[in-house]
């Protein structure tokens, strides 16, 4: 995949050798028991997340971090690298998914110096294309932001994570004292 830069369509461009995209699958999803393997028009959704990073062309490696061996299979499978199997610690009902993701980034770049962008893609989101991501990192890239969310018109998300966009694009959450507050609680 060590192609020598990734057009985004409006002059601004990125090497995607240095370019990672780390997607966390847990195994253990108490909601919905096994989510990241369950099939969706008879493809496992976490399939679906690594097309759209395979299709965007912007990635050196796409690595899946699971703690789960049929995940890891369906993942290697889809084209993704499997390069470790998370540890347990990381993969609980408490721990934050970034936490999953910083211990990817360093266990594939363990001198920081490898990899200038890090786009953690969430398995569970069958309907983001390749397209979408490059749409996304080009306007991380023009903005010069250091870090960018991808988010959706608010509806029927957990209100607590209610953000409003300003007009640089920055977010402000509705309810900052609840932000960190679990999915599940």
């Amino acid at each position: 995949m060590n192609q020598p830069a990734s057009p985004l369509g409006n002059g601004t461009s990125a090497d995607s050798s240095r370019c990672l995209a780390v997607i966390p699958a847990r195994g253990g999803s108490k909601r919905i028991p096994k989510k990241n393997t369950r099939e969706l028009s008879g493809t496992p959704l976490i399939a679906y997340t690594i097309a759209a990073a395979l299709e965007s062309g912007l990635f050196d490696r796409i690595i899946v971090t699971t703690d789960d061996e049929v995940t890891a299979k369906i993942a290697a499978e889809s084209g993704a690298e499997v390069p470790f199997l998370r540890d347990a610690t990381l993969a609980d009902d408490h721990t934050p998914v970034s936490a999953a993701t910083v211990d990817a980034l360093r266990r594939c770049d363990p001198t920081s110096d490898r990899y200038e962008f890090v786009c953690q893609l969430m398995a569970n989101c069958p309907l983001r294309t390749g397209r979408d991501i490059q749409s996304s990192f080009a306007q991380l890239l023009q903005t010069g932001a250091e870090a960018q969310i991808s988010v959706v018109r608010y509806g029927w998300q957990n209100p607590w994570w209610a953000m409003e966009r300003n007009e640089d694009l920055s977010l402000q959450p509705v309810f900052e004292d609840r932000l960190m507050q679990r999915s599940q609680d």
